[in-house]
């Protein structure tokens, strides 16, 4: 059920259990690891405005009612996309042999574990909420295409950075 994808979902993001493998503090690990002296909550003020849409797009849907099936489409569209983009990302950092500095745990679980989340999140989700109701259907693909836009809007800024 919707339900039950949604706590395996939390269950995964919190460390399944053990504090340490919350995935939060997974990153913060990386990211003190990689940039030693960074205050996580200094976030906000080293990111792009670009990276900041594709967070406060959650926030916004998140807070208000009318929009859950918004809301879902956007999650949905996380859940599909992380998986590649971490595995790119792995490639990468592998290539320059930064997995030997850092655990990298954070990117490979995301690259495993959301292929069954995004599975799931169609099946489970969005796939019976869409057959229910078109303007459901309608509702969770207008989130889809908010959570892409912000995402390719977010891309083309860090292409631009790394390619002049």
């Amino acid at each position: 059920t919707a339900k039950q994808e949604v706590v395996q979902n939390l269950w995964d993001e919190s460390g399944r259990g053990n504090p340490l493998d919350a995935h939060t503090t997974m990153y913060e690990r990386i990211t003190s690891k990689l940039i030693p002296g960074f205050n996580p909550k200094d976030t906000l003020r080293c990111l792009e405005f670009e990276a900041l849409a594709g967070s406060n797009l959650f926030a916004y849907l998140g807070l208000r009612r009318i929009n859950f099936y918004r809301y879902l489409g956007c999650l949905a569209a996380t859940e599909i996309m992380v998986p590649r983009q971490d595995v790119k990302w792995l490639v990468g950092v592998k290539s320059i042999a930064l997995d030997k500095e850092v655990d990298l745990t954070y990117y490979s679980e995301h690259a495993t574990i959301d292929i069954a989340h995004a599975a799931g999140w169609l099946d489970h989700v969005m796939t019976p909420m869409a057959n229910a109701s078109k303007e459901i259907e309608t509702e969770m693909l207008i989130g889809v295409m908010m959570r892409l836009n912000t995402c390719s809007d977010y891309y083309n800024m860090l292409m631009e950075k790394l390619d002049p």
